[in-house]
């Protein structure tokens, strides 16, 4: 018998409003089927992005592939502490929809695309963002199911970086090279992050990415205004290594508040 996370999973947006059996979408059908090699009998649990699941037998058909419910709706508890990635839209699309799955797997609940002064905004235009808007979702659904992650993350429209003065940030931390190392130097107590020590209080917190060539001089001083930034000690990082490491660190700082 399979562990449950190495069930197979099933994206179903309306979840909560199935029966006792579920025609599979087209798709998901497919991917259980031909990507999984699932067969009749085989346990699955749907999941609908907002942190409910339910086990169930599929059936498959000639034409269709049912779910046949063998478990009552599970809703899985939010986290209590929100964790939001803020990021400089990298200059090449294959770069971002890397960063998506990343997103899934580090259980970020929003990603918020920012443009700074060095984005490429020809490759970022209205029209593209739309274009692509649902195959971006397909990304997040897909990285939820190989994550085993209930909760599908919020991918907001970009906007101008300045603009982050008027967003919730809660305690935000950014990449920069110019900021002091998180390395304990001989003459420390304490690190830096110690240091930084956020309000017991505190439920959300943001990690800012900056762009490729990083950020402009006016903008690390505006940045200073509502953010901390910190410098890992490794080299210069590639900006899908930026977001694994600097995200990881904000939620091991986060999950230590009490």
């Amino acid at each position: 018998m399979k562990h449950p996370r190495q069930q197979p999973w099933a994206y179903v947006e309306e979840l909560r409003s199935v029966a006792s059996v579920l025609p599979l979408p087209t798709d998901e059908a497919r991917h259980v089927v031909r990507v999984l090699h699932c067969r009749s009998g085989d346990k699955i649990t749907a999941f609908d992005g907002f942190g409910h699941t339910r086990d169930g037998r599929l059936v498959i058909e000639k034409k269709s592939c049912l779910l046949h419910f063998t478990e009552p709706l599970q809703p899985t508890p939010q986290p209590t502490r929100q964790f939001q990635l803020l990021l400089c839209l990298p200059n090449h699309v294959a770069t971002f929809e890397e960063i998506l799955r990343k997103t899934c797997e580090l259980g970020i609940q929003s990603l918020q695309p920012l443009f700074s002064e060095r984005t490429e905004r020809l490759h970022w235009s209205p029209d593209i963002w739309e274009q692509r808007s649902e195959r971006w979702k397909r990304i997040l659904i897909e990285a939820c199911k190989q994550a085993k992650n209930p909760f599908l993350p919020q991918l907001n429209p970009p906007v101008p970086l300045k603009e982050l003065q008027t967003l919730s940030l809660g305690c935000c931390i950014h990449g920069s090279l110019d900021a002091a190392s998180l390395q304990t130097s001989p003459t420390q107590d304490t690190s830096l992050l110690e240091k930084f020590s956020p309000a017991s209080s505190e439920t959300l917190f943001s990690c800012l990415i900056g762009p490729e060539g990083g950020f402009s001089s006016d903008e690390e001083a505006f940045l200073s205004k509502i953010s901390r930034g910190i410098h890992s000690p490794t080299c210069v990082l590639r900006t899908e290594t930026a977001v694994v490491s600097l995200v990881t660190i904000l939620k091991v700082w986060g999950g230590k508040v009490r």
